[in-house]
């Protein structure tokens, strides 16, 4: 949840190496919903996952395990220079047979699949959906997927990524819906995706590969487009350069602006609310633009169950939608939390102790502390991990 300028559109490339996504996915029906069941990884000599009372559910048994995203979990070992990867459900652990490179996060229960830099589709129970065909891809997003036909390897400094080659998108069979013809594109959300490119210049479109409004860049006063964010909840922030510097405002689905330019920072709609940044405060804002919390934190994450996290001073804390602190930032009797990631299904991701460390072209991450649980009450459920131990990297940390 560290978040310093609003959260733009990423259009990057991934490479084959790169992480399965450790943070955990956003709940996906509001605060009052009950939370989608989901186990938890943690490490006690090895990797396995609990439930929501911390009770081990799959025995320690993986060098490397990642968060339920979407669908089930990943999991794998090493042995003998080959990669083990297994799915990991409620119902078990499900060995995948095949020998892959790479297995990127489930979403919408399918996951890519990387074999000698080209990317496949499997579904839930490891069968191949589609055979090792891309050069690079995106995650599901409403029944979508952004694939890369002719990317190669950039420059390794100071990580390796893919570079050039055209976008589009196939369908969950993996068949081609938008033909590759774009130089850069984002994920489907609220029925659009953002593209650059295809001769239409930078645009939104449809599912159907239609354009559904073109990023007008020059918004008049001064004010010049750099970014636009995905869509979430109806609502995209955009930011501008100009006259007054660094600006964000909202735009609706239609292209119509639902909020001026008033933020120097802001992220995304969730559960009927945005951060933002006020004089180097953050708050939150109603979807008319309207402050519902008023700016007296030094960093703020997305609402996720009802709660989220804010930092105060050099601890986070949690506050609930009506701005009250639901966790105090002084912590548990652990300590304060020096990093906080949002609620899912009823636990929270925090560290404590320790320092984070971080180098241009290394690592970036916590050395010291440990990874714990905390329930909605800030109850210590068990620990996830030590920062000296070997597992994903969580939050800001890059492993």
């Amino acid at each position: 949840m560290f978040k310093t300028t609003f959260a733009v559109l990423v259009l990057g490339l991934c490479a084959c190496a790169s992480l399965v996504p450790s943070a955990f996915a956003a709940e996906a029906d509001g605060p009052d919903a009950e939370p989608a069941p989901r186990l938890f990884p943690f490490r006690a000599g090895h990797w396995g996952y609990m439930d929501a009372t911390g009770k081990t559910i799959v025995a320690p048994q993986f060098e490397y395990a990642y968060d339920f995203h979407d669908g089930p979990a990943l999991a794998f070992s090493d042995r003998n220079e080959v990669r083990e990867w297994s799915i990991v459900g409620f119902d078990g652990v499900s060995p995948i047979e095949e020998k892959y490179d790479h297995i990127r996060s489930f979403s919408e229960g399918l996951a890519w699949y990387c074999v000698s830099d080209k990317w496949g589709i499997i579904d839930g129970n490891g069968t191949v959906v589609l055979e090792p065909t891309f050069d690079d891809v995106n995650e599901f997003s409403e029944g979508l997927a952004a694939v890369n036909v002719g990317a190669t390897w950039g420059d390794p400094f100071p990580y390796p990524i893919r570079e050039g080659g055209k976008w589009g998108f196939v369908d969950a069979h993996g068949r081609v819906a938008i033909k590759p013809q774009y130089e850069s594109v984002g994920d489907f959300s609220d029925g659009l995706a953002r593209t650059r490119g295809g001769g239409v210049g930078s645009s939104f479109i449809r599912p159907d590969g239609e354009v559904a409004f073109q990023i007008e860049f020059d918004r008049g006063a001064g004010q010049f487009v750099g970014h636009v964010a995905q869509f979430h909840e109806g609502l995209a922030a955009f930011f501008t350069d100009g006259d007054r510097g660094t600006q964000v405002g909202f735009i609706d689905t239609e292209n119509r602006l639902v909020i001026p330019t008033s933020f120097r920072g802001a992220g995304n709609f969730s559960e009927g609310l945005a951060w933002v940044l006020i004089d180097k405060k953050y708050g939150f804002i109603d979807r008319e633009g309207e402050v519902a919390i008023e700016p007296r934190f030094d960093e703020a994450g997305d609402f996720s169950g009802g709660l989220t996290p804010v930092l105060v001073g050099e601890a986070w804390g949690y506050i609930d939608r009506r701005g009250q602190m639901a966790i105090e930032p002084d912590g548990s009797t652990l300590g304060p939390f020096n990093y906080a990631e949002g609620f899912q299904a009823g636990l929270a991701r925090v560290h404590v102790g320790g320092s984070f460390e971080a180098t241009l072209d290394g690592p970036a991450a916590w050395s010291g502390g440990a990874w714990h649980y905390i329930d909605r009450q800030g109850t210590v459920i068990r620990r996830c991990r030590r920062d000296d131990e070997r597992g994903p990297g969580y939050g800001r940390e890059f492993r």
